[in-house]
């Protein structure tokens, strides 16, 4: 830990990836290392890197629900070993039917299977201003979107723009779901 926070100070950013991907690795069990080289990956828009650690993590906790919904979601974006990421994204819900990163997960997950107007309905369920959080406004608005619901969309699109911080792979969706007319 004192070589990371030299590393940070030193702002040597791959060196404090190095680090945490050590500390991952040898102390799994460590909650602080594993969100901090998650959301390093994720600051860096490391999609594959994600996807790693998440396999990992899910690997060594295979009964942890966020895990599991990450490594879904993350297979989901790269388009990976999809049917066991749509089967994770299902499983998953049915045991957190009100957390709206799950249900943006399993309604993105049945939107790649070609049944948006499912994944519509599943988002459709969340609290009002749950939909109003950036991770969760872009896969509304992709949804709607997708199902030529554009006026709609619109509003969940421009909070996801304006407002959130995305992968590549999500940055893409929204400047698709941005061109449906």
């Amino acid at each position: 830990t004192t070589l990371l926070g030299l590393a940070e100070q030193w702002k040597l950013s791959n060196q404090r990836e190095d680090l945490l991907e050590r500390i991952v690795e040898k102390f799994p069990q460590d909650r602080w290392a594993q969100q901090a080289l998650a959301q390093s990956y994720f600051m860096a828009g490391k999609t594959a890197d994600l996807y790693q650690l998440y396999a990992r993590l899910h690997r060594l906790f295979p009964t942890n629900a966020v895990w599991k919904n990450n490594l879904a979601a993350t297979c989901l974006l790269l388009k990976t070993n999809l049917p066991q990421a749509c089967q994770w994204a299902e499983e998953v819900y049915a045991g957190k039917t009100n957390d709206p990163m799950v249900a943006s997960t399993y309604a993105f997950a049945l939107h790649l299977q070609g049944r948006t107007r499912d994944g519509l309905a599943i988002m459709q369920k969340l609290d009002g201003r749950l939909l109003q959080r950036p991770d969760i406004a872009l896969y509304y608005g992709v949804l709607l979107a997708a199902t030529r619901f554009t006026n709609e969309a619109a509003p969940y699109l421009q909070i996801a723009r304006n407002q959130g911080k995305f992968l590549p792979e999500e940055m893409k969706l929204l400047v698709e779901a941005e061109k449906v007319k």
